[in-house]
Parts: C-alpha cells; sequence; structure tokens
C-alpha cells in the first residue's frame, strides 16, 4: 500500500523534501512507515526516532487530519497522508 508522508518545521529540512510516498505491506504502523521513511536519512531518522526505533514522544503526528496519542502502534490503510511535526523551539 502506498502511503505519503508530509514533513513539517525542522523534518523537512532534515529530509530535504517536504513529502514523499512510501509502499509498505498491508497491516503496516506509523512506526513502519517512519522507519521507511529515514531508512536513508540519518539526521531525519535522529530527529524523528529513538534509539529503539520509536517514535519520539514529542513529535507531532497526525494521519489525515487526526491527531495520533500513540503513533507507533496505530495501523495505517492505503493511501492516507502522514503528517510528522517535531517540536519547534526559539526564544
Amino acid at each position: 500500500m502506498k502511503i505519503k508522508i508530509e514533513f513539517l518545521a525542522q523534518a523537512k529540512l532534515a529530509a530535504g523534501c517536504s513529502s514523499i510516498s512510501v509502499d509498505l505491506a498491508p497491516g503496516s504502523t506509523v512506526a513502519a512507515a517512519v522507519d521507511a521513511a529515514t531508512s536513508q536519512k540519518d539526521a531525519l531518522r535522529e530527529l524523528l526516532l529513538t534509539a529503539d526505533g520509536k517514535i519520539h514522544p514529542w513529535v507531532l503526528v497526525a494521519v489525515g487530519r487526526q491527531s495520533l496519542s500513540d503513533p507507533n502502534h496505530h495501523v495505517l490503510t492505503a493511501d492516507v497522508t502522514l503528517r510528522l511535526m517535531p517540536p519547534i523551539s526559539g526564544g
């Protein structure tokens, strides 16, 4: 199944693009999608994932227009858009 992933804020800079599409097996989770999207981009992987491959708790994750409180275990369906936004800081 095809999933569109949109990167926001620092994730967009680390990815070098605003969005990508990934092909996943049916029943894949958000964590699997993020793992696939970051496999070739170390800076993006470090920004979004913990050392054990889970999405950092401070990353805002939405599927479509729905924000997820537990994105690591959320099962995706085909043709959805996944949005990833790490925290924005400033002073």
